[in-house]
């Protein structure tokens, strides 16, 4: 390949990527709003898996419905560590 060609593939790859971002983005506007439950984070297991499940029941108990704190947990597990403690951190009040 030459350079050109492949200089312009990846600034293609980078403009589909940042749409693709966007509009994960926008999939979880619909969440914006909603009432922010209390979650303690500090003294409880930090195990990602028991930190979902507080953050699930918190939401429940604060009139989530179970569309609504599915998609959280979908943004919330569509990274890392950091990512799930941010989503939480976003939709929750946490101590």
């Amino acid at each position: 390949m030459n350079e050109d060609f492949e200089a312009e593939l990846y600034e293609t790859q980078r403009e589909i990527d940042t749409m693709l971002d966007n509009q994960k983005d926008f999939k979880y506007e619909s969440l914006d709003g909603l009432p922010k439950p209390f979650v303690q984070l500090s003294g409880n297991d930090g195990n990602a898996f028991a930190i979902i499940g507080n953050a699930r029941k918190a939401l429940r108990g604060a009139g989530w419905t179970k569309e609504q704190v599915d998609l959280f947990q979908e943004e919330a597990t569509s990274g890392d560590y950091d990512k799930l403690l941010g989503t939480v951190m976003k939709y929750c009040e946490v101590s």
